[in-house]
């Protein structure tokens, strides 16, 4: 059973913040933190992230590609990249709304 610590919390604190940034950097105007952006698209962003946890969850557990070739298993960063993704949208989308 993994301990959950300060540190621990303090860490992927870290990495939503980072990648809150990162994504608004990348996408300025058009990023979930903008005003300029609307509910419904800042939705689909969240969406469309959410399918990448999901493709991740998906490929971790050995499913089955398209050809029907097995996926690769990823290493579980890639769905701690994809988790922290989505958690940095809802902080940019949360800190728009604390604005509005």
């Amino acid at each position: 059973m993994v301990q959950y610590t300060a540190d621990n919390r303090e860490l992927v604190l870290e990495r939503i913040q980072h990648e809150a940034f990162k994504a608004q950097q990348n996408f300025g105007k058009f990023s979930a933190r903008s005003e300029s952006v609307s509910a419904f698209e800042k939705l689909s962003i969240l969406g469309q992230e959410f399918g990448e946890v999901c493709q991740a969850v998906y490929e971790q557990d050995g499913g089955v590609s398209p050809d029907g070739s097995l996926y690769r298993r990823p290493h579980k960063n890639d769905l701690k990249l994809e988790l922290s993704q989505v958690a940095g949208i809802c902080l940019n989308w949360l800190e728009a709304l604390e604005e509005w």
